[in-house]
């Protein structure tokens, strides 16, 4: 998972290594990362207007696929998201 796994860590060890961390680290805090493990793309429809409206970000990462049981349910739903962006 993008925000609670740890897919550097033969590298630096625990929660600083976390891809999440990484970059709020290297956007000196100027980062808001939003988002849970096992969530599918429905899920962040359903919270865009905690994690997405009240921001106005620069850059949006959008990381959800792994969860999907559904090609064109997560198409449809990524094509939903990106326009919101």
């Amino acid at each position: 998972s993008f925000i609670e796994g740890n897919s550097l860590s033969n590298i630096f060890p625990g929660y600083k290594a976390r891809y999440a961390s990484l970059i709020k680290d290297a956007l000196s805090g100027n980062a808001v990362i939003a988002g849970m493990g096992g969530a599918k793309t429905n899920h962040l429809i359903n919270v865009l207007d905690m994690d997405l409206y009240p921001f106005t970000p620069k850059y949006v990462v959008v990381d959800g696929i792994a969860n999907e049981t559904s090609f064109e349910s997560w198409k449809n739903n990524m094509d939903y998201i990106i326009q919101e962006i």
